[in-house]
Formats: C-alpha cells, structure tokens, sequence
C-alpha cells in the first residue's frame, strides 16, 4: 500500500496535475486496444484450428476424437512424460 502511494506521488511530481488525467487516460485506452487485438487474434487462432479440424476429418485420412489436432498433441506428448 504504500508503495502505491510513493508511486503516485512520484507520478504526480514528474507529469504535473494537469498532465496526469491525460496521461491515465490514453494508458487506459493503450491498454483496450491491446485488449481487443488480443480477443481478436486468439479468435483467428481458434478459427484456424478448427478449419484445420474439419479439413481433416472431412478428409478421412484420420480419425480424431471431440479434441483438436492441437490438443491431441499435447496429450500424447504429456503421455510420453511419463
């Protein structure tokens, strides 16, 4: 807690009270736009997985259970640990 405070006094020191607001508000809005980039990609990523699924379940060369390609491979290699 009070390294909170000494962080904000310091903040409050070097920025100045009218530049202070300013500065909290486009960290906030650096941090949302990161954010959503985030959601965005993790969406892509999922999408391409389970494109990947479909194409090869549709294809029959394979037969997988309900878990992805990813995750299958994970587990056979968290197999191999032991």
């Amino acid at each position: 807690m009070y390294k909170n405070k000494k962080i904000r006094l310091k903040a409050l020191l070097i920025f100045g009270p009218k530049k202070l607001p300013e500065l909290g508000r486009s960290i906030g809005k650096t941090l949302k736009s990161l954010q959503q980039a985030s959601g965005e990609f993790q969406k892509e990523i999922e999408k391409a997985v389970k494109e990947t699924d479909e194409e090869v379940i549709n294809d029959g060369s394979e037969v997988f259970s309900d878990n992805s390609l990813i995750t299958a491979n994970i587990d056979e290699d968290e197999d191999d640990d032991d």
